[in-house]
């Protein structure tokens, strides 16, 4: 059935593909006038990036703001597709689905582990999230995505020295309104989504919303003959609107997500393990275990091998994963916001306005997925019990907007901001860290109930024979729990020096007390030979609830202070023959990320060693910024460009400590983050848009972007030698060159209805994916530059609400890899792009 229906998408595509190049040559039949996406994107886009509305053109910063429409018109649906058209930002997954990286300018990052902060700051509705975990939502009833470039450090003060990506919802209108949106294509695609306003008087409005979205992956195990990266979500919400009197707007919103996807498809590498840019990659047990002298392999690695070659044999996004893998995610969030406007003076003030924002988000994160991608238990990571990852955050924020006079707009606030990250419950930890007693590691200890984090892997540090498969894995376990209250005091001012020139101020101090805990150790009574999840024996282990005491337990609790200041002069100009308006900026801004700790240490082993590397200090960014914004030929052509350094100071990085003797834990080295570097960045960021003929529309997205260490002495991960690594670049998963562009034509027929046929692409230059910082010969991860191509076609009736489009991604059919690096086990694997899809969609609107 569902072949049968490819086969009919395929044939429609093929049909109206050629129909659209003939009507480019119908005189007398089609009239050419401006899309109304292409339209929405010339016309002022109102942004609230400054905790106010103004327009996208006037503010004297690097933002971009993506709507709606746009979103539409181009087909983004899930937020991780916005990387592709804004210059310099990159979304990405780890080797896990749902488990986030962002990154802005090369700086972020995402960790699944709480106690580990990142320097790109995500928002819904102005509340912060502050983990990696499930950040890539539907972009459901969402009005626009705004991605600020550089360090946020006054009004966006949590943790953003890359940058902050502000997403706004859709509040609701006055107006009756409705839509229903189906959508279909390859790879088992089905959409669905609707939308209903309503005005339920004079002074309310209720919006409700909800989306599905199904999908068969493009991977699949020939081991368990079953897809891999399969999705099934849903997505929900309901917003409420009050308007009672002139000076009052309150709003309420409630949203749901429930995700019960496969995990993410990857494949391995067939070969001997040496890729890593020529270096060993085996994961070694027995011998000598830091690799200065001969190496012994992992037990089963040339029968995994050759699992992998098998694999390939049959495609590239085929594997097989000996268990069944999985990634589960709820979400749910309440956002209320007040705002009080005086609509004029108020004593000595122009106008006054106040605001007020609560809100509070749940998640819940289950999930298991293997490591190595072939039948042997050689490693696997997941979670016991349906609430082992779990992170509650409550905001609290109050904003003044001060009116003083025509010159003077004051912005000032406090927020307050509160997380519980945990995976696994305290239970466990309380009862482990009251039984703990060096002088009895073999004694059991009781943990009721029990969840959290568990390792399925062979031993480190064990001589096993045999093949991984028969000689059974080692279950280890992590529970650790994250702490956090954060409050930032902050004002921004915006002084107009003259009719040109403004001058801006900003300046914020922050204030946050982190505290953790956390205890990994190996499970007892374990047995198993196949994976928690390919035997079905992970309960019957788990219900022992007792855990060897082989093990350590560790906490700590911080409090780090910050004060980052900004500056920003700018200077505007009348319009002329050519130029409309436009602006020229200078920015100098500062942003700090937290501290935090390195958990997974055992301090009790070696305290006057380790307890120095227990905490980690933040890390702080210095941005200096010139850009120019403009509107030429009536408003026909708009460009927005940017060109920044960075000082990249006090990075959070991973050094490597010796641990042969195994005195510290069981494996034979082992890294912990500390400030040891120094980076610089610089780039550029360009933004067209144009409308240079009646009826067309041109896009262009470019962005360059380097950098390199300045300072990093670090360790050598094999060998323990120190190694100087200045001059390399920095893991940002960023390439140097981006450029993304759409043109696209509306016809106007003679029957009064339009066609309008979109094409773009998107470029990058080449990026290695190895893990390794050493700049030298390309590793088997090397990603060479690409275009990805995309092309969508809507025809819209005359006097009707409704709209048909066809649309393909990725055309051209290119391999693409969305990761790729060395796995513990000896295998390298990677993961690759959805291949050539197309689809079809029908778009219906009411009132």
């Amino acid at each position: 059935m569902l072949g049968d229906f490819m086969r009919i998408n395929r044939v429609f595509v093929g049909a109206l593909a050629p129909l659209s190049c003939v009507l480019f040559f119908l005189p007398g039949q089609v009239a050419a006038q401006e899309g109304p996406a292409a339209a929405g994107m010339l016309e002022e886009i109102v942004v609230t990036a400054r905790r106010r509305e103004e327009s996208l053109q006037d503010l004297p910063l690097s933002i971009a703001a993506i709507t709606a429409d746009t979103m539409q018109a181009q087909g983004i649906y899930n937020i991780q597709q916005v990387s592709e058209f804004v210059p310099n930002l990159t979304f990405a997954e780890s080797d896990r689905a749902n488990n986030t990286r962002i990154f802005i300018r090369g700086i972020g990052g995402g960790h699944p582990d709480p106690t580990f902060p990142y320097g790109t700051g995500l928002y819904i509705d102005g509340h912060y999230i502050p983990n990696s975990t499930g950040a890539y939502f539907s972009t459901l009833d969402i009005e626009r995505v705004e991605v600020l470039r550089g360090p946020q450090g006054t009004l966006f003060g949590k943790n953003t020295t890359g940058g902050a990506v502000n997403i706004i919802t859709t509040k609701p209108q006055p107006e009756f309104g409705a839509s229903a949106l189906v959508r279909a294509g390859d790879f088992g695609q089905l959409d669905a989504r609707g939308m209903l306003n309503l005005p339920l008087s004079d002074t309310a409005s209720l919006r409700v919303s909800a989306a599905s979205t199904e999908s068969d992956g493009t991977y699949s195990n020939r081991f368990l003959n079953e897809p891999v990266d399969f999705k099934d979500q849903t997505a929900m919400t309901a917003a409420l609107r009050l308007t009672p009197g002139d000076h009052w707007t309150l709003d309420a919103t409630v949203m749901n997500s429930r995700q019960r996807d496969g995990n993410l498809g990857r494949a391995c590498f067939p070969g001997n393990g040496n890729w890593s840019r020529g270096r060993d990659t085996h994961f070694y047990v027995g011998g000598d275990p830091i690799g200065t002298g001969p190496p012994v392999a992992t037990p089963g690695l040339i029968e995994a091998t050759a699992e992998c070659a098998l694999s390939n044999t049959m495609g590239p996004r085929v594997n097989a994963s000996g268990t069944h893998t999985f990634s589960n995610v709820d979400q749910d969030g309440v956002f209320f916001g007040a705002r009080w406007d005086s609509g004029g003076e108020v004593g000595v003030l122009d106008n006054l306005a106040i605001k007020q924002i609560a809100s509070s988000r749940e998640i819940r994160y289950h999930y298991y997925q293997e490591r190595d991608y072939t039948p042997f238990d050689m490693r696997g990571i997941g979670t016991f019990g349906d609430d082992a990852f779990w992170s509650e955050t409550t905001s609290y924020e109050f904003l003044a907007e001060l009116g003083v006079n025509e010159r003077l707009d004051i912005v000032t606030g406090v927020n307050y901001f509160d997380e519980v990250s945990s995976s696994g419950g305290r239970g466990c930890y309380d009862t482990f860290k009251s039984n703990f007693d060096p002088a009895k590691p073999n004694v059991d200890i009781p943990c009721e109930p029990y969840n959290g984090l568990v390792f399925d892997q062979l031993p480190d540090r064990e001589a096993i024979t045999g093949l991984a498969l028969a000689g059974g894995t080692k279950m280890a376990t992590q529970n650790a729990s994250v702490y956090n209250t954060s409050i930032g005091i902050f004002g921004h001012l915006n002084y107009a020096l003259t009719d040109s020139w403004t001058l801006e101020l900003g300046v914020r101090h922050t204030t946050e007390d982190r505290d953790f805990h956390n205890i990994e150790f190996t499970l007892s009574n374990t047995s198993n030979n196949g994976g928690p999840y390919g035997t079905n024996n992970f309960d019957a282990i788990m219900n022992d609830r007792s855990v060897n005491q082989l093990g350590f337990y560790n906490e700590g609790s911080a409090t780090f202070s910050e004060t980052t200041p900004m500056i920003s002069f700018s200077r505007a100009f009348e319009g002329g023959d050519t130029l409309d308006s436009g602006m020229l900026y200078f920015q100098y801004a500062e942003g700090f990320l937290t501290g935090g700790f390195n958990s997974e240490i055992n301090t009790k082993s070696d305290p006057l060693l380790l307890s120095q590397f227990l905490t980690f200090q933040p890390e702080h960014v210095a941005n200096y910024e010139a850009g120019f914004k403009g509107s030429f030929a009536d408003n026909r052509v708009q460009i927005a460009s940017a060109v920044f350094f960075m000082d990249y100071t006090d990075k959070q990085d991973s050094i490597t400590i010796d641990n042969s003797d195994g005195r510290f834990s069981g494996d034979p080295a082992f890294g912990v983050v500390t400030n040891v570097s120094e980076v610089e960045i610089y780039g550029i960021e360009f933004e067209l848009r144009s409308n240079p003929w009646d009826g067309g529309f041109i896009s262009a997205d470019l962005g360059y972007l380097f950098n390199e260490y300045s300072v990093y002495n670090s360790l050598d991960s094999d060998t323990l030698q120190l190694i100087d690594l200045s001059e390399a670049v920095i893991e940002d998963y960023s390439p140097e060159w981006t450029l993304n562009w759409r043109v696209e034509h509306q016809f106007n027929l003679a029957n009064g209805a339009t066609v309008i046929p979109m094409f773009g692409a998107y470029w990058q230059s080449d990026y290695d994916w190895d893990a390794d910082l050493i700049t030298d010969a390309p590793s088997v991860c090397f990603q060479p530059a690409y275009s990805k191509l995309r092309a969508r076609l809507t025809y819209e009736p005359a006097a009707a609400n409704y709209e048909v489009s066809v649309f393909g991604n990725n055309i051209s059919d290119e391999d693409i890899f969305e990761g790729c690096s060395g796995s513990s086990g000896g295998l390298m694997q990677y993961r690759l792009a959805t291949p050539a899809a197309w689809g079809v969609e029908f778009n219906y609107r009411w009132g």
